[in-house]
């Protein structure tokens, strides 16, 4: 079985670039952070998403290792 791919950091960002808010949003939650490191700011985002899913905000589907909020 084949390793699922994992995403770079810059790959979640651009995608989230394209969710109108949600990156101004995470940079206001993460305002003491390092956010020249866009490994922070991918984390943020991932905690930000499963953060709206968990209060059923969004729908989140998994397959084969992949994650789709929705």
């Amino acid at each position: 079985m084949a390793e699922p791919r994992r995403h770079s950091a810059q790959e979640i960002i651009a995608h989230a670039e394209t969710i109108r808010g949600l990156l101004g949003r995470v940079r206001a939650y993460l305002k003491n952070e390092p956010l020249e490191k866009p490994e922070v700011l991918a984390s943020g985002i991932e905690f930000m998403l499963e953060g709206l899913y968990v209060h059923k905000k969004l729908s989140k589907a998994e397959m084969r290792g992949h994650v789709a909020y929705g």
